[in-house]
């Protein structure tokens, strides 16, 4: 209604008035960017080893110069933002995804279920985000794959708390 219009308005003249708010977004729209346009912006893989070309310091040719295996650092530098943004918001989308479905089932149909993942969530929120983060990464490796499965699943709780309190 017309008071969510309002409240969204307020909210949106409040972050526009942040001068930090916006420029942190404009960072993070450039790095998205740049990112997204990794292939348009450099001409060199990232994991393309030339021995030729060790340690050179920057230059017209490699922008960021390049590591101790020749790799174009540049390169590295945007194809490991996709990465990094992909597990970022891949698990942050998966955690929210559990933590919605589960605490609204949880909340409308309470009972037994209700305490049972209630707990389950209480364990998983017990222990810093970190360290099961790193204790789960040793227990089943380093991939990609398993980077987002482990911060799916040590994300949902505090999701799945809200959704069930809504509810």
């Amino acid at each position: 209604g017309l008071n969510g219009k309002k409240s969204m308005n307020r909210s949106l003249r409040k972050l526009l008035k942040n001068k930090l708010a916006i420029a942190g977004i404009a960072v993070f729209s450039v790095i998205l960017l740049a990112s997204v346009l990794a292939p348009l912006l450099t001409k060199y893989d990232p994991l393309q080893v030339n021995m030729s070309a060790v340690l050179q310091a920057p230059s017209k040719e490699h922008i960021l110069g390049t590591d101790k295996i020749g790799r174009d650092i540049f390169s590295r530098l945007l194809y490991g933002g996709r990465i990094s943004i992909l597990v970022g918001l891949g698990s942050a989308l998966g955690a929210a995804t559990i933590g919605v479905l589960l605490g609204a089932y949880a909340g409308y149909k309470g009972g037994k279920i209700d305490k049972i993942i209630l707990r389950i969530s209480e364990i998983f929120m017990s222990f810093p985000q970190i360290v099961l983060v790193l204790l789960l990464v040793t227990i089943l490796g380093q991939s990609l794959r398993n980077l987002l499965i482990i911060f799916i699943a040590t994300g949902w709780g505090s999701v799945y708390r809200m959704t069930r309190a809504k509810m």
